[in-house]
């Protein structure tokens, strides 16, 4: 059997999963029934405001810091900010992938997830053609992007 990207993904330690996955699960009932009467425009609103406090790092002392590679890695200044972020233009577009991001920061988790998911997703296409060589190259791009950005800072934040 062939190993592919999705094979050799980073677990993420299991810290009592199922007992968070009823707590999880129980704190969402309770959201629903304590909403059941507010307008669906209220709480899209209230749930937008907390996505944003949560994965946007709004201001310092207003929620978490924002999943930012370069918030984790590296001083916290801008010149880091803008050697991060012109890695990551290197690292997509090494690939031909569009980097004017409109709505995300190109170090963002989330942006930085759907790179990795590309690779994968083009790894299984070439080896589903028969085309092995060109597979390694997006498997080991993965591995190494892995290891070097999303792998390394993510245990920071979470």
């Amino acid at each position: 059997m062939r190993e592919t990207c999705a094979d050799i993904l980073p677990s993420i330690p299991e810290q009592g999963s199922k007992g968070d996955l009823v707590e999880g699960t129980n704190l969402m009932f309770q959201y629903i029934e304590e909403t059941r009467t507010k307008p669906s425009r209220e709480i899209a609103q209230d749930l937008a405001v907390d996505w944003t406090r949560i994965f946007r790092g709004v201001a310092p002392g207003y929620g978490p810091p924002p999943p930012y590679e370069a918030v984790y890695i590296g001083e916290d200044n801008q010149e880091n900010s803008i050697k991060v972020l012109l890695e990551m233009t290197k690292e997509y577009s090494s690939l031909g992938l569009f980097t004017n991001c409109q709505y995300s920061r190109l170090d963002y988790a989330g942006i930085q997830l759907a790179f990795l998911h590309h690779l994968c997703s083009q790894e299984i296409k070439l080896l589903e053609g028969g085309n092995q060589t060109e597979a390694i190259k997006y498997k080991s791009h993965y591995s190494r992007f892995a290891a070097e950005h999303l792998g390394k800072w993510t245990a920071l934040r979470f």
